[in-house]
C-alpha cells in the first residue's frame, strides 16, 4: 500500500519535467525570433551607416538595443515562469 503514493509522486515529478520541456520548446520560438530581429537592426545600422543620415542610423540602432531590452525581459519572464514550475513539481514530490 505504502507503494501507490510514491509512485504517484513519481509520476508527478516526470509530468512536471515534461511540463518544463514543453515550456521550454514553447518558448524557444519567440526568443529566436527576438535574438534575430535584434541582430538583424543592428548589422542593418552598420550597413546603411556609410549611405544614410546619422538619425536614421541612430534609429535603427535604437530599434536594435530595444529589441534587445525586450529579450531580456522575455527571458527573465520564461526563467521565472520555470522557476515556478520547479518549485511546484518540488512540492507535489515531496508530499
Amino acid at each position: 500500500r505504502s507503494s501507490v503514493p510514491a509512485l504517484l509522486a513519481v509520476r508527478l515529478v516526470q509530468f512536471g519535467m515534461a511540463a518544463v520541456i514543453a515550456v521550454l520548446i514553447v518558448c524557444a520560438v519567440p526568443v529566436l525570433k527576438l535574438v534575430l530581429m535584434a541582430v538583424l537592426f543592428k548589422v542593418t545600422a552598420a550597413v546603411i551607416e556609410p549611405v544614410a543620415d546619422k538619425r536614421v542610423v541612430k534609429a535603427v540602432n535604437a530599434l536594435g538595443t530595444a529589441v534587445g531590452m525586450l529579450l531580456m525581459t522575455v527571458l527573465a519572464a520564461v526563467s521565472l515562469f520555470l522557476l515556478m514550475l520547479a518549485m511546484i513539481v518540488m512540492m507535489t514530490g515531496l508530499q
